[in-house]
């Protein structure tokens, strides 16, 4: 009779794979693993030895082929379909694998780690909490492990839960420099009509101090294990000091479902945003988006991400639409470091053709834990954008852009010194600058800003 796996499995679960099935009695035999004439104990070891090799993909492919996953009562084939399923993160399948096992055999405590673990990467954090108090209370020769393992795994589900609740608040408040609040352009003086011209104060650059305030929201509503609807709001206020003609307010709100499919991940809803220019609105709009990213890995993911909005401006000619796109990557590169890279792509269409535009370009940024205190943030990005309409009063030419971002925040933790619960300290330096074929549009602009944060 073959030896259970699961039970020798959990004892030397350090290596996920190579411990699963450390039996050698069984892989002495010679495993040719895709011939389906095998007997059944080879057909176990050829999926075995497919475990072995680090091949979960090819290991579930060749249990589902080979076994009748839905009925079989072999606790050995269960645990090796949950082990590959989790490892291609296909949770669904691997809970119902564990889960079986755990109606067939009770006692079987090596599965309780694993389905601990999924419970908590789905949001069933009670279930989790359940499993991982239970192990911790279990005598260490019962489990051949320490207590202190499940202490700490169930303090680990303890801290994700709370990062995980249904809704969240975030605020923040402070002062900023901005160099060039109107985006003024490099030179007041501009050739118009052929002839020499000074933009008024108004149109030149200018800088000045200011203060701001944001505020944020969320909440999620599960309507599944793998269903979810997530509403969320912000608003932000900017008032400068030395001039309020560029004094702004911003409202925006959305809503939408996202679904979890194994590696898949969607999204899709309806949004909606206000913004005023000296306390009257200055535009308005209502769109929607569509989102979806792909997991190859716990640190490797893939997205796109589509975006349509109806655009309404206090200046008719500005009416129409616009539509984004973006397709990139993020990576993990350890635990401290992330780092993100894609392509970023818009079309505004407008009444009056000179304000049509497509962008496109490049965007990158990267985030490094320094100290549990804190954190760094880069980003920068690059596009290039092309209008339709001629400019008459500058030569009749059709306006070509260049637009170059960079930016840079530090994030320091400040709980500790203030006894308030997820209080931060933030210092941003931002850059951009256009650069245009018609002089006029040519502008450079930097804002400085220091400001506090707490998250609820």
């Amino acid at each position: 009779m073959i030896i259970s796996f699961f039970v020798i499995v959990y004892i030397m679960r350090k290596n996920l794979f190579i411990s699963l099935f450390a039996i050698s009695s069984l892989l002495s035999t010679s495993v040719q693993a895709h011939q389906a004439d095998l007997p059944y104990s080879d057909k176990k070891i050829a999926a075995a030895t497919l475990m072995i090799e680090s091949k979960p993909q090819e290991a579930c492919l060749y249990l589902e082929k080979n076994f009748d996953l839905k009925s079989t009562q072999d606790t050995d084939i269960l645990y090796m379909h949950g082990q590959c399923s989790q490892a291609n993160q296909q949770y669904d399948a691997a809970i119902d694998a564990y889960e079986r096992i755990l109606v067939i055999k009770p006692g079987a405590v090596a599965v309780k780690p694993n389905l601990a673990e999924l419970y908590a990467r789905t949001n069933q954090n009670k279930k989790a909490e359940a499993f991982l108090s239970e192990l911790a209370k279990l005598e260490s020769n019962k489990i051949g492990e320490s207590d202190q393992r499940y202490a700490k795994a169930l303090a680990q589900i303890t801290s994700r839960k709370a990062q995980t609740k249904p809704w969240y608040i975030t605020t923040e408040a402070g002062m900023l420099f901005d160099t060039n609040i109107n985006a003024g352009p490099d030179d007041p003086q501009i050739i118009l009509g052929g002839l020499p011209f000074t933009l008024p104060t108004s149109s030149q650059s200018e800088d000045s101090v200011g203060g701001f305030f944001d505020i944020g929201g969320g909440y999620s509503h599960a309507l599944s294990q793998s269903l979810s609807v997530i509403t969320q709001a912000r608003y932000g206020n900017t008032n400068y000091l030395e001039s309020n003609n560029v004094d702004s307010q911003y409202v925006s709100a959305s809503s939408g479902v996202v679904y979890r499919d194994g590696q898949w991940l969607y999204s899709a809803g309806a949004n909606v945003y206000w913004r005023t220019l000296e306390h009257d609105t200055y535009s308005r709009g209502a769109g929607g988006y569509a989102r979806a990213a792909y997991s190859f890995s716990d640190d490797l993911s893939a997205q796109l991400s589509l975006g349509h909005t109806y655009n309404n401006y206090q200046v008719d000619d500005r009416d129409g639409t616009t539509t984004n796109a973006y397709a990139g990557l993020n990576h993990n590169i350890d635990e401290k470091t992330h780092v993100s890279a894609g392509l970023i792509a818009s079309h505004d269409r407008t009444k009056d053709e000179r304000f049509e535009n497509t962008k496109y370009g490049v965007s990158a940024a990267a985030t490094r834990v320094i100290t549990p205190e804190l954190k760094l943030t880069l980003n920068a990005s690059y596009q290039q954008a092309d209008y339709e309409g001629r400019e008459i009063s500058f030569g009749n030419r059709t306006r070509d852009d260049e637009l170059y971002n960079a930016g840079v925040t530090a994030y320091y933790d400040i709980s500790e010194y203030t006894n308030v619960s997820q209080t931060a300290l933030k210092a941003s330096a931002y850059y951009t600058r256009g650069d245009s074929n018609i002089k006029i549009y040519d502008y450079d602009r930097s804002t400085f800003k220091l400001s506090v944060s707490k998250t609820w």
